[in-house]
């Protein structure tokens, strides 16, 4: 008879306790990438720490005409610039909205309104 590797008899039961796969599931938490930078980046040589010495390179590069070094310089020295995001309806007007209410009051055993009648709050 040919090997089956759906055969019932080719089942491997699993003891209480062990996992279905072990290779699956949450990865083990890496350390806090700010604690990691800031024990990298404070490291001296020559008197002059990493971080310093990555800002004298950018600021050569930036000093060559590199773009991106620029870039890079000015955004960590004076931040990003802000974003503004408006938001407007058709034609560049406000956005309208519209809402319906409906409030039985109950006050009698005669109703007020019919559930079905629409009030406009807006006038």
């Amino acid at each position: 008879m040919p090997y089956n590797p759906k055969s019932k008899k080719n089942l491997i039961y699993k003891k209480k306790g062990d996992k279905p796969n072990p290779n699956v599931g949450r990865k083990p938490k890496l350390p806090a990438i700010e604690e990691v930078l800031a024990k990298v980046l404070s490291q001296e040589k020559n008197g002059v720490s990493v971080f310093e010495g990555i800002v004298i390179a950018m600021t050569n590069k930036a000093l060559k005409g590199d773009v991106q070094a620029v870039r890079w310089l000015t955004d960590r020295g004076y931040g990003l610039p802000s974003q503004k995001h408006e938001l407007t309806g058709a034609n560049g007007q406000p956005i309208q909205s519209e809402m319906k209410l409906s409030i039985n009051l109950i006050t009698s055993d005669k109703p007020l309104a019919n559930s079905e009648d629409e009030v406009d709050i807006t006038k």
